[in-house]
């Protein structure tokens, strides 16, 4: 991936996902802020362990964010509190996350956070 983005981009990703590191969030940035625009690019955290953690109510705040920054050519505000807000208004029956070491389902409050990659212990390349 160049970074190049002529269309919006909205990526999620669990702080704790130890499959797919947050650091690789930051190198796409980085790749985003040379060769694209960065304008175009929005990154969100949900503060959870394991891989792709996310609730339904998450996934969808996360669309619907995408789809009003289509529709309206601006982010809506992509802060924590009001994400968590968002998802929290969709109801309980939208907070389970499987859980793959149990292999059930475990309801989880909406998480997003405030999150910064830490820089990669190497070069990815």
């Amino acid at each position: 991936m160049r970074g190049s983005t002529s269309v919006p981009v909205l990526t999620l990703h669990s702080t704790g996902d130890g499959g797919a590191v947050a650091d690789q969030e930051r190198w796409l940035a980085e790749q985003v802020r040379r060769h694209g625009d960065q304008s175009r690019l929005r990154q969100l955290y949900v503060d959870r362990g394991m891989h792709c953690s996310f609730n339904a109510a998450e996934e969808i705040v996360t669309l619907r964010t995408l789809l009003e920054r289509i529709e309206t050519g601006r982010w809506p505000d992509t802060g924590p509190r009001r994400l968590n807000e968002a998802a929290r208004a969709l109801g309980p029956g939208y907070e389970p996350v499987f859980d793959l070491g149990t292999f059930t389902d475990a309801p989880m409050t909406p998480a997003f956070t405030r999150f910064e990659p830490p820089e990669p212990l190497r070069p990815s390349r």
